[in-house]
């Protein structure tokens, strides 16, 4: 389970445009495919994704640690609810990030839109 930390006031420092207009979703307990193709951001050994399809035949990256790999399959199951919505930010705006994850940051603006968006691409308030 996950400790509840509350939300922390950013800034953008360098624009960020959202890249994937239908976003691979998915539930806790959902089957995905899982591809062999598998990126780890800004070469951290930790922070790794890996390339699936959901139900829906949405692909995109997913972290591997939200993953449980089916053994001699290509076929895993999810551990979390994730969905991989890019948040559009301008620099200068001011973002409340709710969650990091593998060098990305939830974050909400003020008119409660949402998505990910680079760690890198931040300062803290």
């Amino acid at each position: 389970m996950q400790s509840f930390n509350p939300p922390r006031p950013c800034r953008v420092i360098k624009a960020y445009q959202s890249t994937n207009a239908e976003p691979i979703s998915f539930e806790a307990g959902e089957n995905v495919y899982i591809s062999e193709k598998v990126d780890r951001w800004n070469n951290n050994p930790e922070w790794t994704w890996v390339w699936c399809t959901d139900k829906r035949e949405k692909s995109g990256w997913v972290p591997q640690k939200f993953l449980h790999k089916h053994i001699d399959t290509s076929m895993g199951v999810a551990l979390e609810r994730y969905i991989a919505v890019e948040l559009t930010a301008n620099e200068g705006e001011e973002l409340l990030e709710k969650q990091e994850l593998n060098g990305w940051l939830w974050c909400v603006k003020c008119l409660n839109e949402a998505g990910w968006i680079p760690l890198e691409n931040i300062v803290w308030l």
